[in-house]
Parts: C-alpha cells; sequence; structure tokens
C-alpha cells in the first residue's frame, strides 16, 4: 500500500501571503523562530524586530498579524521538514516500517516543539493555526495509516489509541511535563505502541 504524498502547508496559508518572499521577510521569520526556540512564545513586535534585526515598521510592512507570521514560519518549517515528511520506509514487514515512521515522527516532532506550543496558546482566536492543526492530524493519521497493517487500523478503538500513543500532544507531555530526554520520551512511546498492537 503506497503512502500519499502529504499536501502542503502551503494549502492552508491565509491570504497567499507566503508568495511574498523577501530578504527581510526572511529574517523576521528567522527571529522570530529564535526567540520560539529561546522559550519566548509569545514574543512582541518589538522583540520580533530586535530579534530580526530590522525595524519595527519592517515587520509590519511584511506581517500585518500574527497569522501572516505564523503561515510564514509554518511554510519556512515544512521546507526544512520535506525530507522527513515524505520519506518513504525500505522496510517489508510492517513491525519494522513503524518503527521507523515512529523515529521519523520523533524527530519531527522535536523540531517544530515550539513553534507548536506557541501555535497551540493562539489556535483558539486563530482559523488558520486551527486549520494547520487539522492538517498536522491528517498527516499523522495518513503517516500510522501507511505504517500498520489493515487489520489493525480497521480495528476503531486500538487505532484511537495508537493516535493518541503517538500524538503531538503526547510527546509533549513526555518531553515538557514530565521532562523526560527525547531518547526516552521515544523508548515510552514504542513501548505503548508495542503493547496496543500486540
Amino acid at each position: 500500500m503506497a503512502e500519499k504524498e502529504p499536501r502542503s502547508i502551503a494549502s492552508v496559508v491565509p491570504d497567499g501571503r507566503h508568495l511574498r518572499s523577501t530578504r527581510s521577510r526572511a529574517k523576521i521569520v528567522a527571529g522570530m523562530l529564535k526567540l520560539l526556540r529561546s522559550g519566548n512564545l509569545a514574543p512582541s513586535a518589538a522583540e520580533i524586530a530586535t530579534a530580526a534585526k530590522v525595524s519595527l515598521r519592517t515587520v509590519f510592512r511584511h506581517f500585518d498579524d500574527m497569522d501572516g507570521l505564523y503561515g510564514a514560519i509554518a511554510l519556512s518549517l515544512e521546507g526544512d521538514l520535506r525530507p522527513l515528511l515524505s520519506a518513504r520506509s525500505n522496510e517489508t514487514n510492517w513491525q519494522d516500517r513503524l518503527a521507523d515512521h515512529l523515529a521519523r515522527r520523533a524527530e519531527i516532532y522535536e523540531k517544530i516543539m515550539p513553534f507548536k506550543i506557541a501555535a497551540d496558546a493562539r489556535r483558539h482566536r486563530s482559523d488558520f493555526l486551527q486549520q494547520a492543526q487539522t492538517y498536522l492530524l491528517d498527516l499523522e493519521s495518513k503517516g500510522l495509516r501507511y505504517a500498520l497493517p489493515p487489520e489493525i487500523v480497521s480495528d476503531e478503538s486500538v487505532f484511537s489509541a495508537l493516535q493518541v500513543a503517538t500524538s503531538f500532544e503526547t510527546w509533549r507531555q513526555l518531553r515538557n511535563d514530565q521532562e523526560k530526554p527525547a531518547s526516552d520520551a521515544q523508548s515510552i512511546v514504542s513501548m505503548m505502541v508495542a503493547k496496543l498492537v500486540g
């Protein structure tokens, strides 16, 4: 069963603003990502301008609202993650294919964590961020369906439990709330999955 190519996050970025690509715009995106990765999950426009080494006016000229900035960040992250998102396992048995999928998923979660945590805090106020969440859940579901055999996918209760066990929310709880190292979090997720699939 071939896995479908994931659609691009560009399909949910608001107003096609991702098409306006300039050096200043890229610096603003990089500055915002730097702030998020440093733990500042709700930076002000002034902080973003300072981190990007541009004027406050430049920030507002390129991004008239936070959805535009989050959309540009999502596109930047997707570009960086495209090799992981589009990779196909060479494993022939589903257990090894699933292990490969879980390892890639952990790597993706580590890379998007600061952005995702910040985005989740704003999601209730943003149609774009809600659409981006739906997009991520769709990718997660498709990845699991590809990695698992049909008899497990067709068991709705087991598949739903697997979606929870392998979700970003579970990863965030292990990494942030329980302060587990990434390697331990990955082992715990693999253990839960193993118990669910027997």
